[in-house]
């Protein structure tokens, strides 16, 4: 099913907003009315968040292996890695290359000595 077919199997249109007809027919499904600045500060508090977890990421990757890290390299080296999951009973192992598994052990060494400060 192509994108276009789908977009009349729904019987709406891409935008968010409600509509009265579509195509001189009455929509079967009517969507709800969404509040679109709600919509885009949630998406930007969560790509803000996304930005702050691959830095600190990026930083403990600095300081476990003493080495300079970008984002990008962050990103591709220790992210973007070809794995397996192998799932058995109730434990599931992750299964990496060599070289990627080196850097995800220096990664999580570093996070295992990670302390969050309680709340008050």
């Amino acid at each position: 099913m192509g994108w276009r077919h789908s977009r009349r199997f729904l019987g709406s249109a891409a935008c968010a907003r409600p509509k009265s007809h579509y195509r001189g027919k009455e929509p079967t499904r009517r969507s709800p009315s969404v509040d679109a600045f709600a919509r885009n500060e949630v998406i930007l508090l969560l790509n803000a968040l996304a930005y702050n977890v691959a830095h600190a990421g990026r930083v403990f990757m600095e300081t476990a292996t003493g080495e300079g890290w970008s984002l990008r390299r962050f990103r591709d080296r220790v992210l973007r890695v070809a794995a397996r999951v192998v799932l058995h009973g109730r434990r599931a192992t992750l299964v990496l290359g060599k070289e990627s598994a080196k850097l995800w052990h220096a990664l999580w060494s570093r996070l295992g000595a990670f302390h969050a400060v309680p709340a008050p």
